[in-house]
């Protein structure tokens, strides 16, 4: 289907969003997103699992979409006056602060009522991962900004179990 219109089923979404974090486990992203390698990983195993021959800008595009959903429903969870339902998994209020909120950007409509599909995957992708040597940090850049410097009085020892691997865990 290179090149038209995609058809995204809960069973080719549900794919795709397991091998986008199989690459955010194998460390296959920066800071920007997804490496090259990632991104090649990630178009071989759709096809694969799949049997979808979806083109590169098509996967690109619904790992964009999502990226910009969970931005704008983490934003809204976030936002001040709002309230949560743990039962519906649903953004709780009134109908003003809603009317706000779609004023400011129309796509918050989508969540009116409604429970962000996949949350959990997203909150993986996109948030942070707790792994064994610490917390790993979003792709793509959503969240809070790393410092990148320090000062002499607050350096910690770091560790040597990674020196000389690549985000891809081989040798460089």
């Amino acid at each position: 289907m290179a090149g038209g219109r995609t058809y995204w089923d809960k069973a080719l979404t549900k794919i795709f969003l397991d091998l986008c974090i199989a690459e955010k486990i194998k460390r296959n992203h920066n800071k920007k997103g997804r490496t090259n390698i990632g991104w090649q990983n990630l178009y071989r195993n759709f096809r694969e699992q799949s049997g979808k021959t979806y083109d590169n800008k098509q996967l690109q595009n619904k790992f964009s979409t999502f990226k910009r959903q969970y931005k704008l429903w983490k934003s809204l969870k976030n936002k001040s006056g709002g309230g949560w339902d743990n039962n519906s998994s649903t953004i709780r209020c009134d109908d003003d602060w809603w009317e706000d909120r779609i004023e400011e950007n129309r796509d918050a409509r989508q969540f009116r009522g409604k429970p962000l599909e996949y949350e959990d995957e997203l909150t993986t992708h996109f948030g942070c991962m707790d792994t064994e040597e610490g917390t790993m940090l979003c792709v793509g850049g959503i969240g809070k900004r790393t410092p990148s410097s320090g000062s002499d009085d607050n350096l910690t020892p770091m560790s040597n179990d990674n020196v000389g691997l690549s985000s891809a865990g081989r040798v460089a």
